[in-house]
């Protein structure tokens, strides 16, 4: 089965212009090439970095502080005379690890919830009212005071960092579903 016969085209040549038309996309979205120069690099440092560079971020090295860049501390050293490269490198891998972690969270919460928004009236109402209430306060400031009673752990960072998934915007889509029988007509005759 090749492409021009009647039987439509393989799952190969499917596949291959999905990814010609995906690669096409790419490139016209510079936006989104510049995001990808820095984030896979910033991904790669963070996550082979500390095995290939052998410096501790915590050791504190009294007579080395405040050094100014050199081969052996290639950004310097900090008051305590700690590496600043390395400490960068820490703070990254757990900057990503939070971001991932939230972005996941908000993705699978906001989908569940605006799903069973869009699949019910009451949840609808109820996630519709807790989401306006969750509104009134700027997300920054509602996770700073809830940080300040729970304790700042990188799994509560990550957790209250995806408090605010808006599952409005799922339930909308899952609404639009129902109104559609997939082929452009109302399925709500």
């Amino acid at each position: 089965m090749g492409t021009g016969d009647a039987a439509g085209p393989t799952r190969g040549t499917v596949f291959r212009g999905a990814l010609s038309l995906g690669a096409w996309r790419t490139r016209a979205n510079p936006m989104l090439i510049s995001g990808l120069a820095i984030l896979i690099p910033l991904i790669l440092i963070a996550t082979f970095a500390p095995m290939v560079f052998a410096i501790d971020p915590l050791a504190i090295d009294a007579a080395a502080k405040l050094q100014p860049p050199s081969p052996s501390h290639l950004l310097g050293t900090d008051e305590y005379g700690r590496d600043v490269l390395s400490r960068i490198i820490i703070g990254a891998r757990i900057s990503l690890r939070v971001a991932f972690a939230a972005t996941a969270l908000t993705a699978v919460v906001g989908v569940l919830l605006g799903t069973l928004s869009g699949q019910y009236r009451w949840a609808d109402a109820i996630i519709g009212r807790i989401s306006d209430s969750l509104l009134i306060f700027p997300g920054f400031v509602l996770a700073i005071m809830i940080l300040a009673a729970i304790g700042p752990a990188e799994i509560n960072v990550a957790c209250l960092s995806g408090c605010h998934p808006h599952p409005q915007d799922v339930g909308c889509e899952v609404k639009a579903a129902w109104r559609c029988d997939g082929h452009g007509r109302s399925a709500l005759r």
